[in-house]
């Protein structure tokens, strides 16, 4: 089925149940038997095969164990929080972000799985990336593993690091070079686009885990308390459940799980804002006012500003006089 869906931009999901087996066995046969001969018809194979597959990805079950598996695997651990807070800008409908974000990770767990690392000599040509996948060896499933091999391969090739001079953009403008060098204003950051990436890490997952790495499983665990408290809070989001105030510091305390996640110890914060600009303007009352309950933050911010700025203006007439 990646064969042929491959044509078409298609990774096929790791985990499907029988009836989206069934569905997409048939509906591939449907393509193999009748191509499609224009760029609507071949839009309309892209949009069925999302379809039959959107289930796995958006489900914050599946989305909650890959991510913890992810933070568990040797090359995608080093990236794990970034694919996590990739996962959150898809759910939240920031698609823009979530390509931004999952391009650096995907290059950055290739280059891992070759052995490269930052101060090699030798750059990590895309070739040697595919030939080096193509090259595992599997210490389980070895022709499942061959499979998930040439699938990642492929996709590596035809879509996601595929020259620019050579590349097809007729349907997808998915293309690393294209995102990430702003090499034109085309969409790169459709729905489907995405699930692209989302299945492509889904995928080397798998590859990995069939590689001898990390625990084997043959259904989501419900044990798992990382898995489970991801799930629970992916599932508020997808429910537009969540305040900003709780999204930041849950999202940061997932964050914090992840072996590489490196906690910024000087975040923004507005209080602390308006009481230092308030002393670095010279305003006498600046820090009284800027600690009372209220008004808002903001509207204390704004009210310093236009005091300051007024103090500025008379300072200025007074000079030029």
């Amino acid at each position: 089925m990646s064969k042929v869906l491959m044509d078409y931009g298609g990774l096929v999901s790791p985990f499907l149940l029988g009836g989206q087996w069934d569905a997409l066995a048939a509906y591939c046969k449907s393509v193999q038997a009748k191509p499609p001969s224009t760029p609507a018809e071949v839009a309309t194979v892209e949009r069925t095969v999302d379809e039959i597959l959107i289930a796995n990805i958006y489900h914050p079950d599946f989305r909650a164990f890959y991510v913890y598996r992810a933070s568990q695997l040797p090359h995608l651990r080093e990236f794990s929080h970034v694919l996590e807070r990739g996962v959150l800008h898809y759910l939240k409908h920031d698609f823009v972000s979530c390509v931004l974000t999952l391009f650096p990770a995907a290059e950055g767990a290739l280059r891992s799985y070759c052995g490269w690392s930052l101060g090699d000599k030798e750059d990590m040509k895309s070739h040697k990336i595919r030939r080096r996948i193509r090259s595992g060896k599997p210490k389980y499933e070895p022709k499942l593993h061959a499979a998930y091999a040439s699938a990642l391969a492929d996709f590596h090739e035809r879509w996601l690091w595929v020259n620019t001079d050579s590349a097809d953009f007729s349907l997808s403008h998915l293309n690393r070079h294209y995102a990430l060098h702003g090499l034109g204003t085309r969409s790169y950051y459709r729905v489907e686009d995405c699930h692209r990436l989302l299945l492509f890490f889904d995928l080397l997952v798998e590859f990995l885990a069939l590689e001898g790495h990390g625990e084997q499983y043959v259904f989501i665990p419900s044990n798992v308390e990382q898995i489970n408290r991801r799930r629970d809070y992916y599932a508020r989001v997808v429910a537009r459940d969540v305040t900003i105030r709780e999204s930041i510091e849950t999202e940061e305390t997932l964050m914090r799980e992840h072996p590489h996640y490196a906690v910024e110890l000087r975040p923004p914060n507005e209080e602390e804002i308006v009481v230092r600009w308030a002393q670095i303007m010279g305003l006498s009352d600046g820090p009284k006012t800027a600690q009372r309950p209220s008004p808002p933050v903001h509207n204390r911010l704004s009210a310093l500003v236009r005091t300051g700025s007024r103090m500025l203006i008379k300072r200025w007439v007074r000079r030029r006089k």
